[in-house]
């Protein structure tokens, strides 16, 4: 009979992990699932199914499991799949599946902040259906592709503060840049529109950055407002 085909992206497998996948022989033929890094009794596959191997009586003993076990997915709010892990620490933690799938199976080498549904089904997880994107590649894609209407937020109905002008300011470098807008700022992928929103003229970095409104700024921080223009407030 076929092994299940289990793989690590960490090396070596335990005996305790070892004997669940041994265990495990027969569940599916084709089965290919790889352990989830920091959730090692935990398996995904290219299909975007997870599985535990191994289960934990109540004198703290790992049993491996008969046959893998499919997890129950939920939705987020956004209408996302998602899963709950427990680590060997007993931390639990919710994970998104697509998430899941991108970081195990697609390689990242710019480093793309965002996972898109190809297809824009939020719930078909396959590996060819995610691809890592920007957060400008997300929102036009979603535009162009899907064929969705820009919100109230991009279209800056009832939002007055959309097209003001921004200054961000790198905290560690204090390098200062300005965009023309939020929206312009959010296109560039360094921070999400939420994170303007929550965080903006507040003195509280996001991902390293302090974000103001120009008028903020020349109100408030005449010391930027003079570096960034060479122009002194007047008094």
């Amino acid at each position: 009979m076929q092994d299940l085909a289990v793989h690590s992206n960490n090396g070596d497998l335990n005996e305790r992990e070892a004997s669940a996948m041994r265990r495990a022989t027969g569940f599916h033929p084709s089965f290919s699932g790889v352990l989830i890094p920091d959730f090692e009794r935990y398996v995904v596959d290219a299909l975007g199914d997870v599985f535990v191997l191994t289960k934990t009586s109540r004198t703290g003993r790992v049993i491996a499991l008969d046959l893998p076990r499919k997890l129950k997915k939920a939705l987020d709010v956004y209408g996302y799949e998602i899963v709950s892990l427990n680590s060997c620490e007993a931390k639990n933690k919710t994970k998104k599946v697509h998430r899941l799938v991108a970081e195990i199976f697609i390689p990242n080498p710019e480093q793309k902040p965002q996972v898109n549904h190809i297809n824009g089904i939020k719930h078909d997880n396959r590996v060819e259906n995610l691809e890592w994107v920007s957060s400008s590649e997300n929102i036009t894609h979603s535009f162009q592709v899907l064929g969705n209407k820009p919100t109230s937020y991009w279209t800056g109905k009832n939002n007055p503060h959309l097209s003001q002008p921004i200054i961000v300011i790198n905290a560690k470098s204090r390098a200062i840049s300005r965009y023309s807008s939020q929206k312009a700022l959010i296109q560039t992928g360094r921070v999400s529109a939420s994170s303007i929103t929550k965080k903006i003229d507040t003195n509280t970095p996001v991902r390293g950055l302090l974000i103001y409104r120009e008028s903020y700024v020349k109100a408030y921080h005449a010391d930027v407002w003079m570096e960034a223009y060479g122009i002194e407030v007047a008094a």
